[in-house]
């Protein structure tokens, strides 16, 4: 087994991947001690875990927790109110509402 260190590695990594498609085992260290392992991948039915298939409507017990409403219904004014002071206020402002130490 090849050992490089990760300088090397790093600089010759084209290199490397080409001796590890040929078979070849090589280690990388930091310093003198061993930290990763590049090895071919193994390339056949064994290789991967099985994919399970997506099926349509596997997702129908859900069909009717959530309501409509909770997407297509407009916000509340109160809401809308609060996302548009938001954004119109400047920065400098925000900061002196959110402190608490303003005027009342």
């Amino acid at each position: 087994m090849t050992v490089v260190t990760i300088h090397k590695a790093k600089t010759t990594l084209s290199q490397l991947i080409k001796r590890v498609e040929a078979g070849e085992v090589i280690e990388i260290a930091r310093g003198s001690t061993p930290v990763v392992v590049l090895k071919p991948v193994q390339v056949g039915a064994d290789s991967h875990p099985p994919v399970k298939k997506r099926v349509p409507g596997s997702m129908s017990h859900l069909a009717g927790s959530i309501p409509d409403s909770a997407f297509f219904d407009p916000l509340p004014e109160k809401s809308m109110r609060i996302e548009y002071e938001t954004q119109s206020s400047s920065p400098s402002q925000r900061r002196s509402s959110s402190s608490g130490k303003g005027s009342k």
